[in-house]
């Protein structure tokens, strides 16, 4: 087990979940209001958004729900409710796996009040204060000290939220070098969490909640 405190490699990614496969040699069609999106996974790490080939990871948090990491853009999808959401440079893009079908969208206070840790392996873990008004209070281990982020946040499904937290990590944090983002999509059922630090390299990362 890698127990040393830094961001690199393994560091945050040491309780990340195995990758997840179940998506190989399927294809979507995102219907997003006057426009359709196409995602098509070609195997296990090949896929293609709107025709463009990418690498992808894959983490799946529940039955049905996943976390899609393509290269700069992320993606959620649930396959019972028959949702996506992509988190591109541009934006955010929010549609349906099928025709005429709901669209998720942006929440302000589904999360208010809420403080948790985070914990990604020995030594690691991020905490969270949600805010309303858009905001967060962040830290990093070993503890630097809460700071205001911003922060956006999506309903699911009940219990399950993806949190989008900008921010810089101090540096000397467990966090990858130049990490100024955690998506992450959290499960307030099992008290779990996949997602993404991105900004230092764009690392996958698995956690459990500490409240």
């Amino acid at each position: 087990m890698n127990q040393t405190n830094i961001g690199e490699k393994y560091g945050v990614s040491q309780y990340r979940f195995p990758h997840c496969y179940d998506l190989k040699a399927s294809a979507f069609t995102l219907y997003c209001g006057a426009d359709a999106r196409t995602l098509e996974f070609r195997g296990k790490t090949a896929a293609a958004l709107d025709g463009a080939e990418r690498a992808y990871e894959c983490l799946k948090i529940e039955q049905d729900i996943y976390f899609i990491l393509l290269g700069d853009t992320a993606a959620v999808l649930d396959l019972k409710e028959k949702t996506a959401v992509l988190s591109e440079p541009g934006g955010y893009v929010f549609g349906s796996l099928e025709k005429g079908g709901k669209t998720l969208c942006f929440t302000d206070d589904a999360m208010d009040g809420t403080r948790v840790r985070w914990v990604f392996g020995v030594g690691r873990y991020t905490d969270h204060a949600y805010l309303s008004g858009g905001k967060a209070l962040a830290d990093w281990a070993p503890g630097f000290g809460e700071t205001e982020q911003a922060m956006r946040c999506v309903h699911i499904r009940d219990g399950i939220y993806l949190a989008d937290v900008r921010g810089k990590a101090p540096e000397g944090s467990c966090a990858p070098r130049g990490t100024d983002r955690l998506l992450l999509l959290e499960d307030y059922d099992h008290m779990l969490a996949v997602g993404c630090a991105m900004g230092g390299g764009n690392v996958l990362v698995s956690g459990y909640a500490k409240i």
